[in-house]
């Protein structure tokens, strides 16, 4: 297949695009950012009415890429402490998370432009892996939300951190968890059909070796790679060498689906 018709074969919906808004604008988002955007807010990313979807918005989001960041584990300029996050209901984390971030998860200036966006040639590309890609994170489940699903985040300060508070036994549950939550995410809210064959992009490649192969085990239909994290400690221009060798690898597999 060409990654022209694969990137067609499933766009974003206007009523899709809806649920994204308000059920996981705190921690999703899509790399799409205009030439001169500044900050970390989204404002190219937040439309209220379905023209102005299909005007601005349609056609430009795919949701068969997915950029995989690893954790959602605390909210910079919160009033609230990890401590203090960690003890509220999973429905006040969201409500804390709600009022900070809109549509901006790994959005901003200080993210995702940083390392996948308009300065890099993969995302410049005609037809580009990166550019309209859904971006989430793995990590954002806390176990008390149960069924619920809700995406109340994992507070900690760092995701090391959290690791060594947790037992492996824990982490194992932990694991299990996040992706059955991911598979929930991807086809009842952002409206993936993961029968078919979709990309995942797991943005950090010291962290993500350790959970490739479980999720390559939940999405048996998905060409999944590790790219380098935007705040990897690399030059940029071996931070754009390095993706870009994926993105090629990336088109080559689609190519033989």
């Amino acid at each position: 297949m060409e990654l022209r018709q694969f990137l067609d074969a499933q766009p974003l919906t206007y009523p899709e695009y809806q649920n994204i808004r308000k059920y996981l604008s705190h921690i999703s988002s899509f790399a799409l950012w205009p030439a001169k955007h500044t900050g970390n807010q989204a404002p190219a990313l937040l439309v209220d009415t379905e023209a102005d979807f299909n005007a601005q918005l349609a056609g430009k989001l795919h949701k068969n890429v997915v950029i995989l960041g690893l954790n959602y584990g605390d909210v910079k300029g919160s009033e609230k402490t990890i401590a203090q996050q960690i003890a509220m209901q999973p429905v006040e984390r969201v409500a804390l998370y709600q009022s900070h971030m809109n549509m901006a998860n790994q959005y901003g200036g200080r993210y995702g432009k940083k390392g996948l966006g308009p300065k890099f040639s993969y995302y410049q590309a005609t037809d580009s892996l990166i550019r309209g890609a859904y971006l989430t994170d793995l990590f954002k489940y806390s176990l008390d939300e149960h069924a619920d699903l809700i995406a109340s985040g994992l507070p900690s300060h760092t995701w090391n951190e959290f690791e060594k508070s947790h037992s492996k036994a824990e982490m194992a549950e932990i694991l299990a968890f996040n992706i059955d939550g991911l598979a929930y995410e991807l086809e009842q809210i952002v409206g993936l059909d993961t029968s078919k064959p979709f990309v995942i992009l797991l943005m950090g490649k010291s962290k993500f070796a350790n959970y490739q192969a479980a999720i390559q085990a939940k999405f048996p239909t998905a060409i999944i790679e590790i790219i380098y994290h935007y705040q990897a400690r690399k030059q940029t221009i071996e931070m754009e060498a390095g993706n870009s060798a994926v993105m090629d690898k990336v088109v080559e597999r689609i190519k033989a689906v």
